[in-house]
């Protein structure tokens, strides 16, 4: 399955990257870095890239500037991926907490969305 792990460089989530591995089974993945500025941004998808290569896989990276909800969903739809994974964060209840970037993905994006909590 090719995946496009979205990666919030400003709070970035290792259990995502762990599931953009569990997804890809060998298949292609792309890092999508965004948030921060572009020194985090890039810091966040090098690490990301590091995990992926130990776990076999070759990932690709972009660093999203401006309006990374809708560069993930358009990078998911002209690249032919079939997953977009997404890390998100809970309230102390436990409730799933949307982003606005993660809630236009979920709201807008033609592919499956996982979110990892």
């Amino acid at each position: 399955m090719d995946v496009v792990l979205g990666l919030d460089a400003a709070a970035p989530d290792d259990d995502a990257v762990e599931r953009a591995i569990d997804r890809a089974q060998g298949d292609e993945v792309l890092v999508a870095a965004y948030g921060g500025d572009a020194d985090i941004r890039e810091s966040a998808a090098a690490r990301a890239r590091e995990r992926l290569a130990e776990a076999g896989l070759d990932p690709s990276t972009r660093l999203l500037g401006t309006d990374p909800g809708a560069r993930l969903v358009e990078l998911a739809e002209t690249g032919g991926y079939d997953c977009i994974v997404l890390g998100g964060s809970q309230s102390p209840l436990g409730k799933v907490r949307l982003d606005a970037v993660t809630e236009f993905v979920v709201l807008n994006a033609r592919t499956s969305v996982t979110l990892v909590r």
